[in-house]
């Protein structure tokens, strides 16, 4: 399930005042001067990365550049075979690349309409610097017909142009153009050519950009893309994968393709003046004769971006992290980041500290793991089913997963060989739980009830007086103890290994989610709010604080006071969000990851497993954070006020402020704690100096020293 973009950006300056970074671990090298405040994570799968490969581009030599969704960044010196990753500590979506020589690059990147941020390399792509930033601003395409002089455009209708390489920019009045700007082409600092996707989609500027003419050579359709050899031979790519030939500057277009399907051709390129490619959603087109004619040669799902080197080599990606490699001018291609896909992966579940671990994903996705995630292998003899629900462990090698079509899916050797059983042919399995190695509980909907005593060899029914709503999640703690969740948050306990239920009091707990129990009487339920209600009586449930999550789709606890939360938040300023304190309260880690999380696991607050969309499986690595503060962290804005400061008791900020967090770090960077009131606790802090960011709604983060005396 796809949500809407982080909220992250910058201050209105060409750098943050305030910039809080952490370096990543392993292979993750970055030195960016602007970062997001994210958790030090490893991608585990796809090996890539899962994020939409946006733009690719071919540097020099057997360098290939792709950069995607939330920071993603990857170079490969070996045409495409492998890639470094090279992580933006960012959250915009990186979606435009300029090649100036073989050192300089730069990448532009924003959200859909806002956030613009420009980063750039001296060195080939090794370390990578914010260089321009422009919150008012979003970007699609970017294009230098100079070395110095460059343009890019986005939507609703900016046209931005820069004189000095990109380090400074100004945006072009474009008179009645409007709608959103999908490409830009200059032949010359003068000439040149925008399209955008709407009727009259291309516009043509003979004055650098001061003034535009509807381009009437070109037919009244969308333009997406554009690309040209010199100043009087282009392309331009439209809806129906129709690709359209100028040989006159523009003046006249003729169509050079077959127009089909619903899509659309998103981007050329040329190997030298005869071998080009253009890719649609689906399709990659080739021309051997300078694109006079296109012929069709490859087909996989939803293509994004391509790039042809002149020794014949090509890299093409897709939506879901694919990268495809082909080294006879676009003629076959071999998968070069194969984990990758669009299946969701929805669970994740470990044996205590063993390192063996399983991911449960729909489309028959099964995943097993002996050392920690450092290697996922895909269980090939898991049968195909739909839609998964949830995942128990029996034993490290008995696991039963429950779908959405009533069925049980195990494995009792680990994976070598699975069965299923159908349930309940008419509704889904919703939740499943194990107590001990034998004895463990399915529920669906209706007040289906369903208990093993063999490991999950079988099932037998059983019956819940009185009970027909939708069970939504079970728990038991012990073997005869245990809870069942109903759709309207109503609870009930069995203390016999299910032969009767007591229907507890407090009942109607918001939209239910989640439950989760620790021991015969402590547990938690979340609600789909993310409210979260806490019991240590194993009867009486009471407010225990709130997740940062709008919809919970998985929880998992490590002991009493420390538990995991993962589902989806509108401006997803959180990823996971956990609690050290028995829910009295909650803290925010962030991810770079564009989707909800569907599945958590955790051994501690240090290492955290979040699986989701596009088969992706991302670890916060072991240890503590390390992080690092810039040398202007000491600038505030006069926008901001905390008072008192200092203080010993509580700082204030402004109630007028449009809050939607703050986060507190000490002067070495390390994060101390965060909230959403306008009250900040500091009588538990240590005196001294410390480091508060706080974000508003407008999408705009301050930053300003705050004093404990």
């Amino acid at each position: 399930m796809n949500r809407f973009p982080k909220l992250y950006s910058l201050m209105n300056k060409p750098y943050s005042s305030c910039l809080v970074f952490f370096y990543l671990l392993t292979f993750y090298s970055n030195n960016n001067a602007c970062a997001q405040n994210f958790t030090d994570f490893a991608w585990q799968y796809p090996r890539y990365g899962g994020h939409s490969i946006n733009e690719v581009k071919f540097v020099a030599n057997q360098t290939f550049i792709a950069v995607g969704d939330e920071g993603m960044l990857l170079m490969s010196y070996d045409n495409g075979q492998t890639w470094n990753i090279k992580q933006q500590k960012t959250i915009k979506h990186l979606k435009a690349i300029w090649v100036f020589d073989n050192d300089n690059i730069l990448v532009a990147g924003s959200f859909d309409n806002s956030g613009l941020e420009l980063y750039r390399t001296a060195d080939g792509g090794e370390n990578w610097q914010l260089s321009y930033s422009n919150n008012a601003i979003g970007v699609n395409d970017m294009q230098f017909p100079t070395d110095n002089v460059g343009f890019m455009v986005g939507n609703i209708g900016k046209v931005l142009r820069t004189d000095d390489a990109g380090n400074t920019w100004q945006e072009l009045s474009n008179g009645s153009i409007n709608g959103s700007l999908q490409s830009v082409w200059f032949t010359s600092p003068d000439t040149g050519f925008i399209g955008r996707t709407s009727t009259f989609g291309m516009y043509k500027t003979i004055d650098g950009g001061q003034t535009w003419t509807q381009n009437f050579g070109y037919f009244f359709t969308n333009c997406y893309s554009m690309y040209f050899m010199n100043d009087s031979l282009g392309f331009a790519g439209a809806n129906g994968n129709a690709i359209f030939r100028t040989t006159n500057a523009g003046q006249n277009w003729s169509l050079v393709s077959n127009p089909q399907l619903s899509e659309y051709i998103r981007c050329f390129d040329f190997a030298d003046s005869l071998r080009g490619i253009a890719l649609a959603g689906g399709y990659i087109y080739r021309t051997l004769n300078g694109g006079t004619t296109w012929s069709q040669t490859f087909y996989t799902g939803n293509l994004r971006s391509g790039a042809l080197s002149p020794n014949g080599n090509s890299v093409v990606g897709n939506l879901t992290g694919g990268l495809r490699i082909s080294s006879d001018y676009a003629a076959t291609f071999t998968d070069a980041n194969p984990e990758s896909g669009n299946s969701t992966f929805r669970r994740i579940r470990f044996i205590g500290n063993t390192g063996s671990g399983w991911v449960a994903g729909d489309n028959g996705k099964v995943l097993k793991t002996t050392n920690n995630g450092s290697n996922w292998q895909l269980q090939t003899s898991a049968p195909y089913f739909d839609y998964v629900n949830d995942m128990a462990l029996a034993s490290a090698s008995r696991v039963l997963i429950c779908t959405a079509d009533g069925k049980i899916v195990s494995t009792s050797n680990g994976g070598t060989s699975f069965s299923t059983q159908t349930l309940d042919a008419n509704g889904p399995l919703n939740a499943i739980h194990f107590a001990t190695s034998n004895i463990g509980y399915t529920c669906g909907n209706s007040g289906k009830l369903w208990k093993s005593t063999n490991g999950g060899t079988s099932f037998s029914s059983i019956n819940i007086s009185g009970v027909s709503q939708n069970l939504k999640d079970l728990h038991f703690p012990t073997a005869n103890v245990g809870y069942v969740l109903d759709e309207f948050g109503q609870i009930r306990k069995t203390t016999n290994g299910g032969s009767s239920f007591t229907l507890l009091s407090g009942n109607g707990i918001g939209s239910p989610r989640q439950i989760w129990f620790l021991n015969d009487s402590t547990g938690y339920v979340l609600s789909n709010e993310g409210a979260v209600y806490r019991t240590t009586n194993g009867s009486t449930f009471t407010p225990a604080g709130n997740t940062c999550l709008q919809t919970v789709f998985d929880f998992y606890c490590t002991n009493d006071s420390t538990c995991f939360a993962v589902g989806s938040f509108s401006n997803a300023t959180c990823d996971v969000s956990f609690t050290q304190n028995r829910g009295e309260s909650w803290t925010n880690i962030t991810f770079p990851y564009a989707y909800a999380g569907w599945g958590v696991h955790a051994l501690d607050t240090a290492t955290i497993w979040l699986v989701g969309q596009n088969q992706t499986i991302i670890r916060r690595g072991t240890g503590d954070i390390v992080t690092q503060i810039s040398n202007n962290a000491e600038n505030t804005s006069s926008a901001l006020k905390l008072f008192p400061n200092p203080t010993n008791e509580y700082f204030n900020l402004d109630r007028t402020l449009p809050l939607m967090k703050w986060q507190l770090y000490d002067l070495s960077g390390r994060w101390i704690a965060s909230g959403t009131k306008h009250a900040i606790d500091a009588q538990q802090l240590i005196a001294g100096i410390y480091l508060l960011q706080v974000y508003l709604s407008d999408g705009s983060i301050y930053s300003i020293k705050a004093v404990k005396q």
